[in-house]
């Protein structure tokens, strides 16, 4: 449990982005070791002591909270702050997709839609593919060039989805046509808006 405690300290200091943080690291570490053992020589179990340490993180971010910040470090943390949202929403989100579609593809499944039940994992897959573009973006990949990355994939997935849709339904299989001659419409735009990204000539 000890080991526990000296990760979680590390990882507030390194979450502070300091200089100042990360000298401050292994005095805190080292404080917090000898409260550790003070209190399990005065009876406490190690449980108990770690219960005893966890209630008292915010005085420890609190004090790394009053260290000097240069310049530098605080343009970066704001940089990183968006990032780091973006990250943690992804995070919860991403399997909150996957789950829906898993619950969707079941019951076409049941509903006796045999051909169908699997676009909802299609859409799931566009759905994730949309979340990686945005991260892509947020750590500044040019837009164009996300695009050109991921947009083929937008439209093609999203092209298999619609016409497997449209195979296991009643309308007339024509519409095939027309719905593919739009996704070849939109890719010829997507490769003309995305073939000149200025940014390959910084790779």
């Amino acid at each position: 449990m000890k080991r526990e405690i000296n990760r979680k300290i590390q990882s507030m200091c390194d979450a502070m982005g300091t200089a100042a943080a990360a000298e401050m690291a292994p005095e805190l570490i080292q404080e917090v070791d000898h409260v550790f053992d003070q209190q399990i020589a005065a009876g406490m179990s190690e449980l108990e002591a770690y219960r005893a340490i966890l209630s008292d993180l915010d005085r420890i971010q609190a004090e790394l909270d009053k260290l000097p910040v240069t310049e530098s470090e605080a343009k970066s943390r704001i940089a990183k702050l968006p990032s780091e949202r973006l990250k943690s929403w992804l995070n919860k989100a991403s399997p909150a997709i996957w789950f829906a579609a898993l619950v969707m593809s079941a019951v076409r499944l049941f509903s006796g839609h045999f051909l169908s039940f699997w676009t909802p994992f299609l859409g799931a897959i566009n759905g994730q593919r949309l979340f990686d573009m945005l991260v892509q973006i947020n750590r500044g990949m040019p837009e164009r060039k996300a695009l050109r990355k991921y947009g083929s994939g937008f439209i093609w997935i999203g092209f298999a989805q619609l016409a497997v849709n449209l195979l296991a339904s009643d309308i007339n299989k024509v519409m095939l046509l027309p719905l593919i001659g739009l996704a070849v419409v939109a890719q010829v735009l997507l490769s003309r808006f995305t073939k000149d990204d200025p940014s390959d000539k910084n790779e």
